[in-house]
């Protein structure tokens, strides 16, 4: 199991919030999003896809991840790599937002 080898410094309770405005649309395994505030539209490729509905049903990130490199037989720093440039990105474009840090 690929969960031993994650690091969860990485993403550790980083909490993600997806936008109300962004509606989303599963073709052949990927997403296509139109964000209504902007009017446009956005992709995301199958694993971006699986990260979206991870992040729909739970928004902690680590848990995403975990869920991720269960899924998939890759290297736990190079998926999250992946996953934080996606992460940066949707948030970047207004798709996603970070909540507070709790104590």
């Amino acid at each position: 199991m690929f969960i031993a080898h994650y690091d969860p410094s990485m993403s550790a309770t980083r909490h993600l919030t997806l936008s109300s405005k962004a509606i989303t649309q599963e073709i052949n395994g990927e997403m296509v999003i139109l964000d209504m505030g902007s009017e446009e539209y956005f992709s995301l490729n199958e694993v971006g896809c699986k990260l979206w509905r991870l992040l729909e049903s739970n928004s902690d990130l680590s848990v995403a991840v975990a869920s991720l490199l269960e899924q998939y037989d890759v290297d736990s720093k190079q998926l999250s790599g992946d996953v934080e440039s996606v992460v940066t990105e949707l948030k970047r474009v207004g798709l996603l937002s970070e909540l507070p840090a709790t104590t």
